[in-house]
């Protein structure tokens, strides 16, 4: 990606910050809509600096042992 192109959210086509890693990912809006299949919130964050990846439920903090999420 050159420094002139724009990225945008596959979702809603908002503007992002560009990320040659991440070229399709969800605005910060519409990551906030996730949820697991039952529709209940889901969020994630990393596990350590070094990378890893941890899903929990935005009601209770309770782990969801997932990836999946529906936005």
């Amino acid at each position: 990606m050159n420094s002139g192109e724009q990225q945008h959210c596959p979702i809603c086509l908002a503007i992002v910050a560009p990320n040659p890693r991440y070229p399709r990912y969800a605005c910060a809006s519409c990551a906030a809509q996730a949820t697991d299949k039952d529709g209940r919130a889901v969020a994630f964050g990393n596990v350590a600096l070094s990378g890893g990846i941890a899903g929990y439920y935005r009601d209770d903090g309770q782990a969801y042992a997932s990836q999946a999420c529906y936005i």
